[in-house]
């Protein structure tokens, strides 16, 4: 894009990091993906270690050595009972006459009392020297309904702005694949203060186009249902910062035409992958407020 001053504006670094981790730390990032779920047994009997995936009831696991069958939960082996005698299901109605009319029995000899035993509420006498009183915990005042927010942000909207925007800038780039949404801050290591924040939906992109030179601290918190101000969560899942410093340097490259300018372009993930590049670090979340 050439403006009026004969300037270009090329990104000309990317960097992307990404949540190192195993597969079973992040959800699926589509319906479509999935993981085989398996389990180690060791054999009873010659005491070799099987790896046993998940089967049905119809079937009997085996050792993979002696061919000795592998011990089970007594709930597999307690519905493989009923599996392999499901011919008895021609009996059912009739056992279920015969348990009610022996629970009904048993209610009227042993469980429901005699019209003589019973004594009308006028009856009952109150001990001597005793008060009844409401349990504590009753007669306490409920608790106030937490306010949540009424305006939920859209997806990359900006919470907080410390600089005006400029016309053009780095950019900042999130991925959120994890669990809850994230409030993101960009955070400046000379000064400690947030520059900007801004609000990434759950499985979403978002991004801030707008970063000057500088360098930079990128904080997040995960979460659900915001606050009442909207800048926050009620409940954090997780509130953490990627390590490290990101530094950010626009170049400039001048023709006898024209100036081209080169930004850098920055994409952190919100979610475990088994080639991630960085491991973020857990933070206090009254660092994470400050501003």
């Amino acid at each position: 894009m050439t403006t009026s001053c004969h300037h270009d504006q090329d990104i000309v670094i990317t960097r992307r990091y990404t949540l190192s981790g195993k597969p079973s730390d992040r959800k699926p990032e589509n319906k479509r993906e999935s993981w085989v779920v398996s389990r180690e047994i060791r054999c009873g009997s010659c005491g070799v270690l099987n790896r046993v995936v998940r089967y049905s009831i119809a079937r009997l696991p085996k050792c993979g050595n002696c061919g000795t069958t592998l011990p089970e939960p007594r709930a597999t082996k307690f519905f493989r009972f009923f599996y392999r005698n499901r011919s008895w299901g021609r009996y059912a109605p009739l056992l279920i006459v015969l348990a009610a009319l022996g629970g009904y029995r048993l209610f009227v000899t042993y469980i429901k009392p005699s019209s003589s035993e019973v004594k009308p509420p006028s009856a009952v006498e109150k001990p001597a020297g005793i008060e009844f009183k409401l349990p504590e915990i009753l007669a306490k005042p409920a608790a106030p309904k937490i306010q949540v927010c009424s305006r939920r942000p859209n997806n990359g909207q900006i919470i907080y702005s410390a600089r005006r925007l400029r016309d053009f800038g780095h950019l900042l780039t999130i991925d959120n694949g994890s669990e809850g949404s994230a409030i993101v801050k960009v955070r400046d290591t000379a000064s400690g203060r947030v520059v900007v924040s801004f609000f990434v939906d759950v499985n979403a992109t978002a991004s801030f186009a707008y970063l000057s030179d500088g360098n930079y601290r990128i904080q997040y918190v995960l979460g659900g249902d915001l606050a009442e101000n909207c800048k926050a969560f009620i409940q954090p899942l997780a509130v953490e910062e990627f390590p490290g410093v990101e530094s950010f340097l626009t170049t400039y490259t001048s023709t006898d035409t024209s100036t081209h300018v080169g930004t850098q372009s920055v994409t952190f993930t919100l979610y475990s992958v088994p080639s991630g590049t960085v491991r973020p670090r857990p933070i206090d979340l009254k660092e994470f407020d400050a501003e």
